[in-house]
Parts: structure tokens; C-alpha cells; sequence
């Protein structure tokens, strides 16, 4: 179980998950997300969130840290089985259209 909370924490964190594309949002191109860029995301919790730095601006480093906390529900820094299933439904989700994810 360790290996794979391992190995599916390591996947979230190289890649970003196929409903959250980091690129969709940075509409200047500059590889940042400003607050506008991401938008008001959960009243602007998210985008507060995912700003580690404070810079006002999101990195894809942030954005792709900030995925995988979103779904690490207990913040022990591994993806249990619950958590997964919870980003594989959103993935559905997305893949399908629907947006009650």
C-alpha cells in the first residue's frame, strides 16, 4: 500500500491531473497564474492556497503542489485510497463533461 500511496503521490506531483491543466488558465503565456488568471476559484481560497511564496503569482510548481493537497484530505503527504478516489471521480468527471466533480 505505501508503494503505490508513493508511487500515485509521485504521478500527482509530475503531472497535472488531465481537469486541471495549468496551461487552460495562463492566458498571457508566461508560465505564471496570476489571481485573475486562475480566477475566483472557491471565493479565491484556492488561489491563496496554491501562492506559496506569497508572490501573487501561481508557478506550475505551485499549481501542481497545490493539486495534490487539494486531494490529501489529512495532509499526511500521501494519497490513501479514499483520496485517490475522490481525483480519479473528478477526472471522470471531466472526461464525461460533467462538472458536479
Amino acid at each position: 500500500m505505501t508503494k503505490l500511496t508513493t508511487t500515485i503521490a509521485a504521478l500527482l506531483m509530475t503531472t497535472a491531473p488531465a481537469f486541471a491543466e495549468m496551461g487552460d488558465y495562463d492566458g498571457d503565456g508566461d508560465g505564471m497564474l496570476s489571481d485573475v488568471e486562475f480566477g475566483e476559484a472557491e471565493g479565491g481560497l484556492r488561489f491563496r492556497d496554491y501562492d506559496t511564496d506569497g508572490s501573487g503569482d501561481v508557478s506550475d510548481e505551485e499549481f501542481r503542489a497545490g493539486e495534490f493537497r487539494r486531494y490529501d484530505r489529512d495532509r499526511d503527504g500521501a494519497m490513501n485510497d479514499e483520496e485517490y478516489s475522490g481525483y480519479e471521480a473528478d477526472r471522470a468527471d471531466m472526461d464525461d463533461g460533467s462538472d458536479d466533480g
